[in-house]
């Protein structure tokens, strides 16, 4: 089930909402529509108001004070007939974050009124069978 647009969604950065056998998981969902790239993005800031508190500063906050998380993190592209998926136990991911975003590599999105600033967390900076990968025809 999404969430877009409710509470849980913009205060919580949880996208869906899954139940399977009676088991209740939450995801953190990004795609794009672009060649596959090898990182989680995390949106850090937005050009056109600095001051905003975009993903990184309320996940950070989360993780640091026990707030609410989903519990996987999914980053999806979609590329040439096929969507190339990484899922990473939220916790997980934010641990790492935690300890290095001072370091993370940036890249920017163009908006219509400005531009978002993400941060790249490379896959290679957790060990073996962290990362998910599934690579599935559309």
């Amino acid at each position: 089930m999404s969430t877009e647009g409710t509470p849980i969604d913009y205060q919580y950065g949880i996208d869906y909402i899954t139940t399977h056998l009676h088991c209740i998981r939450t995801l953190s969902v990004r795609v794009w529509q672009s060649y596959p790239q090898k990182h989680f993005a995390i949106r850090y800031k937005r050009t056109g108001d600095v001051t905003l508190a975009l993903e990184m500063e309320s996940r950070l906050d989360a993780y640091h004070n026990g707030g609410v998380m989903s519990d996987d993190t999914i980053e999806a592209f979609v590329y040439r007939g096929k969507v190339y998926i990484a899922i990473i136990d939220t916790h997980t991911l934010w641990s790492e974050i935690a300890k290095s975003h001072e370091e993370l590599s940036s890249f920017y999105v163009t908006n219509p009124s400005d531009q978002t600033i993400f941060k790249r967390v490379e896959f290679d900076r957790f060990p073996p069978g962290k990362i998910r990968k599934i690579i599935g025809l559309l």
